[in-house]
């Protein structure tokens, strides 16, 4: 997922962010 070239980031409330990345590639926890 990571070589996949988007840039995934942890914001301040502890919820995984992510620019450029299609649906199937966003994770919910």
């Amino acid at each position: 997922m990571f070589q996949q070239g988007f840039k995934f980031y942890l914001s301040d409330n502890g919820v995984w962010l992510t620019k450029q990345a299609p649906s199937q590639f966003l994770i919910i926890k």
